[in-house]
């Protein structure tokens, strides 16, 4: 049975409305799209909660083992309902994601699931570094790009990371620039989310 462990706002717009009880029928949603590649069953897409099945959400999936990341997929922006990307997502995270092997059946067992639910991204204005810095949040999922590169940090990692300098050093170094690389061409979208999770 999924159990919502915690429902964080990260500044999301308030005007994105989900009961206690469509949150964790998203999360049931990813699960059962996950466990699908085992038991043969069609994903019930279908299932996802009214409030938010066509929305075009950008969202992310995360899988947890004792705290410790075990994938994460997501999309930051979309044209397709949440039915289709958070199906998508949840699959490419488990079995996709290439930094960690395919899950197997007996992870999912210790799996925690997590969603975010992505606001629209908005473009910051700066023309050094430190005018970036001055600019973030605690509250910022941030993406940084430049030229063919992209890397993108979501709101929970400032958990991790909590000075602004730190957070960027390391979306840098995920991007696979240094932590010292400036660029005129760089350019930072910033964007909130709202962050449901099963319970341990």
């Amino acid at each position: 049975m999924v159990a919502v462990m915690q429902i964080r706002w990260w500044a999301m717009p308030q005007s994105l409305c989900i009961s206690p009880v469509d949150q964790k029928q998203l999360l049931l949603t990813a699960r059962m799209a996950i466990a699908s590649r085992w038991q043969n069953n069609a994903i019930a897409k279908n299932s996802l909660p009214l409030s938010v099945k066509d929305k075009q959400l950008g969202n992310f999936v995360s899988l947890h083992i004792q705290g410790a990341l075990r994938g994460c997929i997501g999309l930051i922006e979309t044209n397709q309902p949440l039915s289709i990307t958070l199906v998508s997502n949840a699959l490419s995270c488990a079995f996709n994601d290439p930094r960690f092997p395919p899950l197997t059946k007996d992870e999912l067992a210790q799996c925690q699931i997590e969603i975010s639910l992505l606001s629209p991204t908005h473009q910051l204005v700066f023309n050094r570094k430190i005018d970036l810095l001055t600019q973030l949040k605690p509250t910022h999922g941030l993406i940084l790009e430049d030229t063919n590169r992209l890397a993108v940090f979501l709101p929970q990692v400032w958990q991790q990371l909590p000075k602004p300098q730190q957070f960027v050093d390391a979306l840098l170094r995920k991007g696979g620039w240094s932590e010292k690389f400036w660029s005129d061409r760089i350019k930072a979208r910033t964007f909130t989310s709202l962050v449901i999770a099963e319970s341990t």
